[in-house]
């Protein structure tokens, strides 16, 4: 062996102690297990419900109560006989029965159903007879019990002359009479809306108050009727209000309407807005054709917007609306506010809801919705324009 070589170390022995030790360690381990197995299978034995026994310790056995038969049948054959199946309105208990004669109807005195009328009766069931409407309780065009802060309106039937003879305009509904009607109104507006031109026709003896114009498609002797002159004929009236307004708010205003056939608005002396059905050859705003913006309705029809007005808050503005209709059939009329650089929503026709115009409170069942093939909407919880409480009850 060299000097070279490697040492190797003596390999290592376990001696007693080291056995004895890991003889105990294992025996610890062993009993720890074995305890811990043991609580945990002593605590799931009292945990768990044990499984529930039944044991019978006696039988008792219970003699049935004889029960004794109460119902009595009586014989098959003292049974009353059944109605046949033939005869199924055979009465047990027959006894004479009378029947009333059935009425004769005369057909040659039936009234045809007018299909017009379904319009009409359903704006009567929607807002009252003659119309609950934005004019007021008594109607789309006004109420007969005098109103302080409502435009005070009175009917003129041009067909008429003041005494109840046929006018020169006559009863035709187009013709002569028609252009007559047109002429009427506009030396009516160019002369300064005097009353005068009306007075050689015949007028409704007493007004209505409205305080706004709301009216949806109805018939055109609506009109007539709504101020009890019930036998005028539905073509060539007017219905011409009047009053004052002190507006609560200072701003820019126009107003914005459409009726069919005749609207006219004169604020502060002046025509600011010209919403007819009319073409403005016919009628014009101080003589200069209508130019403003206008928004289509319908194929022939169309919601104008009128010239801007500045107003003042606190201060008190004379104000006139003309209403009319020419060869009869149905009328229509909506006359609301738009103030200038303000927001307004529009509707699914792309129209703003501008303010309903009111010079007062409206019934909660005014119509909101100016029905057409493009409706327009308007708002009715807006007041800028109220009436005063004594300049308005005053005969035109």
């Amino acid at each position: 062996m060299t000097a070279q070589s490697e040492v190797v170390p003596p390999k290592k022995r376990f001696t007693k102690r080291d056995i004895i030790i890991a003889v105990v360690l294992v025996s610890i381990g062993i009993h720890l297990a074995g305890g811990l197995v043991a609580g945990i299978w002593i605590v799931a034995r009292y945990l768990t419900r044990p499984p529930a026994e039944f044991v019978v310790h006696k039988q008792i056995e219970l003699p049935p109560d004889p029960r004794k038969q109460r119902v009595e049948m009586k014989p098959v054959d003292a049974l009353r006989p059944k109605p046949s199946l033939n005869n199924k309105l055979q009465s047990l208990n027959p006894s004479p029965i009378t029947l009333p004669d059935t009425p004769k109807i005369q057909l040659d005195q039936m009234v045809p159903i007018d299909p017009n009328s379904f319009l009409t009766n359903a704006a009567e069931a929607f807002a009252g007879p003659s119309g609950t409407g934005a004019g007021g309780p008594g109607g789309f065009f006004g109420s007969a019990t005098p109103v302080n802060s409502a435009l005070v309106g009175y009917f003129y039937d041009l067909k008429q002359d003041r005494n109840g003879r046929p006018s020169v305009i006559g009863n035709a509904a187009f013709g002569p009479a028609n252009a007559q009607y047109l002429s009427t109104v506009t030396e009516f507006l160019r002369r300064g809306w005097a009353t005068s031109t009306l007075t050689p026709f015949y007028r409704s003896s007493k007004p209505l108050y409205s305080n706004a114009f709301m009216i949806p498609r109805i018939d055109a002797d609506e009109g007539p009727r709504a101020f009890g002159m019930k036998d005028v004929e539905p073509r060539f009236w007017l219905a011409h209000y009047r009053g004052r307004v002190v507006p609560t708010v200072t701003g820019r205003f126009r107003f914005v309407g459409f009726a069919d056939d005749i609207l006219v608005v004169r604020f502060n002396n002046r025509i600011v807005l010209n919403g007819s059905l009319v073409t403005s050859e016919n009628i014009t705003r101080d003589g200069r054709p209508a130019d403003t913006p206008r928004y289509r309705l319908n194929d022939r029809a169309y919601l104008v917007s009128g010239d801007w007005i500045n107003i003042e808050a606190g201060t008190s503005y004379e104000i006139e609306v003309l209403v009319g209709e020419r060869p009869g059939g149905h009328f229509s009329c909506v006359l609301a506010i738009e103030q200038e650089k303000k927001f307004y929503r529009k509707n699914r026709s792309g129209f703003p809801t501008l303010p309903l115009f009111q010079t007062g409170q409206v019934p909660r069942s005014t119509p909101t919705v100016f029905p057409d093939q493009r409706p327009f909407d308007v708002s009715i919880n807006t007041l800028i324009f109220p009436g005063m409480a004594t300049g308005n009850a005053v005969t035109p």
